[in-house]
């Protein structure tokens, strides 16, 4: 392998890992032709690089506050509600505890530009007032950072002029929100979730669309991530499933079966062995034994439940103890069947919304996520070059809680 030439740039993935009270978090952003002069690097990483290969990952766990401050009662704020502006109109729950905002909605206030997009958290609105914590979301937490190193292009790609800091950029703009994002009740009480009022699902649904839902390195990264994840020889249940399981050809021996809307969309999919018609929202039951699958996989679907708490406990109800439910998604969904407030997120929070799912289930245990950022997109996609990133993705998964007596099932 080339040795990495400390003045040489190269394209480069960071990892950030961290814990939470509950769960466990991996961040991970793609840094194209990296410059190892010019951009800033933690030194506990500098120090690694000598006869850095490609391939290789350097890594160094930091304590609390040696990455980021540590969290400061001082940058708890309460205002005047009306120095501090509203979400957009379309957020259905407005200002309330437990959602994120950008700063730039008390600019005034907080003396910072309008245009400030740094996260704050509600912590409590009165008549009056408005409670918000400005601190990092990943405050006072120990993180674990590391570089994997994708090599040199011969090609001259450099990223001349630019100055990239790399703690700042993975733990930008959202990493921290997934833990502490609090749901209102109504999300997770058992209510149906709204959605915009539109065509009738069985008539929505009764045409096959055999299109992508993600661009082509999203879709490439949910395979990797199933292929992680899921053992070989297992009965997996692809759950909203359409033409495309998404799983990759490395899984030998899996029995899948796909649960959809669409009967056409349902049998151009190779990858399934069974196929059931039906409808979740309309009846969140799923028509399958107890413990009949190892693993449950929902792409880029999570979003148009409109029971969710209810198709969790199902999911649980058919998993064997131990098995695997694992959720993607990404920023793109059929606008008349997402549920809100799911468009009116931040993409973390949208982690965060699905762990509060888990949670409220309480038949899960092992609470993971995971999010994907900055990965070129491929230069034949048709949002080329408007959007020259890939589709950012993200993936909330856990276990089923084994009861007393169970033994556990990851595969046959």
């Amino acid at each position: 392998m080339q040795e990495l030439p400390l003045a040489g740039d190269a394209d480069v993935e960071v990892i950030l890992k961290w814990v939470s009270e509950d769960a466990c978090h991996i961040e991970r952003m793609f840094i194209p032709m990296m410059n190892f002069w010019r951009d800033i690097i933690p030194d506990a990483l500098c120090r690694q690089m000598e006869g850095w290969k490609a391939g290789e990952t350097l890594r160094h766990a930091f304590e609390p506050g040696e990455l980021l401050p540590v969290r400061s009662e001082a940058l708890v704020k309460t205002l005047p509600r009306y120095q501090v502006s509203p979400p957009p109109a379309s957020h259905p729950f407005g200002l309330a505890p437990g959602f994120f905002l950008p700063r730039g909605l008390a600019s005034r206030a907080l003396g910072v530009f309008p245009q400030d997009i740094r996260p704050m958290q509600v912590l409590g609105v009165t008549e009056t007032q408005v409670t918000l914590d400005l601190n990092h979301p990943l405050a006072g937490l120990a993180l674990d950072l590391g570089m994997r190193h994708y090599g040199v292009e011969e090609s001259n790609r450099s990223m001349a002029g630019r100055c990239r800091e790399v703690a700042e950029a993975v733990t930008g703009d959202g990493p921290g929100m997934q833990a502490l994002f609090q749901a209102p009740d109504a999300c997770v009480d058992g209510t149906p979730l709204q959605r915009p009022v539109g065509v009738d699902d069985s008539l929505f649904y009764a045409s096959p669309r055999l299109v992508q839902h993600l661009d082509a390195e999203a879709e490439r990264q949910v395979r990797a991530l199933y292929g992680r994840l899921l053992c070989d020889n297992s009965d997996v249940l692809d759950l909203m499933a359409s033409w495309d399981s998404h799983l990759p050809d490395s899984l030998s021996a899996c029995r899948v079966t796909g649960l959809g809307m669409n009967g056409e969309e349902l049998e151009r999919n190779p990858l399934l062995t069974s196929r059931t018609l039906h409808d979740l929202n309309a009846q969140p039951v799923l028509p399958y034994d107890d413990k009949a699958f190892h693993a449950v996989v929902c792409t880029a679907s999570v979003e148009y439940a409109i029971h969710p708490v209810a198709l969790f406990n199902e999911v649980a109800r058919i998993l064997k103890p131990g098995g695997l439910f694992v959720l993607t998604f990404a920023d793109r969904w059929f606008p008349p069947k997402v549920t809100q407030p799911w468009s009116d997120m931040h993409p973390f929070e949208r982690m965060g919304l699905v762990l509060e799912y888990f949670r409220a289930s309480g038949e899960f245990t092992e609470y993971h996520t995971e999010s994907r950022r900055g990965w070129p997109r491929p230069p034949a996609d048709a949002y080329f070059p408007r959007k020259r990133e890939a589709d950012p993705l993200q993936a909330v998964w856990a276990r089923r809680r084994p009861a007393p007596g169970d033994r556990t099932e990851l595969g046959r």
